[in-house]
């Protein structure tokens, strides 16, 4: 059975391997924020989340992001991702670790 935290992330990956980003920005909180190293400006609330996923459309062609696992514990979920996508007509592939918090079914 899909908790509804579950349910959302494979909607998400649904449609951003569809290239249907537009308005997903409505799930995720005012607060939302990348902890990431390497991004250390990146914006936070709706903005940090356009620009997440227009990041992924930018790879390159035929954007596939698909959900390999998920455990979830409380209000967190943590997602092992594969990203693939074509660039200059070689097909690459990618593992992401994620975990996300969710407050109000939002992330």
């Amino acid at each position: 059975m899909s908790s509804p935290q579950k349910s959302l992330m494979l909607m998400l990956a649904e449609r951003i391997s569809a290239a249907h980003v537009g308005g997903l920005e409505a799930y995720f909180t005012e607060d939302f924020r990348l902890h990431d190293p390497a991004a250390p400006e990146w914006p936070r609330g709706a903005a940090g989340a356009q620009h997440m996923l227009s990041s992924f459309m930018a790879l390159g062609d035929d954007v596939r992001l698909r959900v390999l696992d998920m455990v979830e514990e409380g209000d967190k979920l943590a997602v092992r991702w594969q990203v693939s996508f074509t660039r200059e007509g070689v097909r690459h592939r990618a593992a992401i670790m994620a975990i996300y918090r969710f407050d109000g079914g939002r992330i």
